[in-house]
């Protein structure tokens, strides 16, 4: 599993997770609950995530970029996010989408189900209105020119 999986896969467990943790119910899944913010002690980033779970992107980067540096948190997080996921009780899906102009790789994490699918996406804008409109704007823009003189 790469870093970004693995953080994709923690950040989705926990954002699944969050209303458990204030009951203090299961223990795998206080404990990955309490490894990740221990890891991110101190940048009020996590406590943020807690706040709004809809919005993971920057703890996302962050267990990233941990997992890419120390493989001892790498292995816990895994196991930490492997047992809190089998404990965690059913959870909706969440999108993860990564683009480079209108192409992207989109994948969609539930509890048991993670699937990645290529989209193409192209927008028309209308090409047929576009030339007429900006021969009109050059129209204007020349006869105000022309009156200014």
């Amino acid at each position: 599993m790469t870093a970004e999986e693995l953080a994709n896969r923690a950040v989705d467990v926990l954002a699944g997770t969050l209303p458990a943790i204030a009951g203090r119910t299961d223990p795998a899944i206080v404990a990955l609950h309490e490894l990740v913010r221990r890891r991110l002690d101190g940048t009020g980033w996590f406590e943020a995530f807690e706040a709004r779970p809809a919005d993971g992107s920057l703890v996302r980067e962050l267990l990233r970029r941990a997992v890419e540096h120390d493989r001892a948190f790498a292995a816990a997080l895994a196991d930490a996010t492997e047992r809190a996921r089998a404990a965690a009780p059913a959870t909706g899906s969440s999108v993860h989408i990564r683009a480079n102009s209108m192409t992207g790789d989109v994948t969609a994490a539930g509890r048991d189900n993670i699937e990645t699918n290529t989209v193409t996406h192209s927008t028309n804008i209308g090409s047929g209105l576009v030339l007429p409109a900006c021969v009109i704007i050059a129209l204007i823009i020349t006869a105000t020119l022309l009156f200014l003189r």
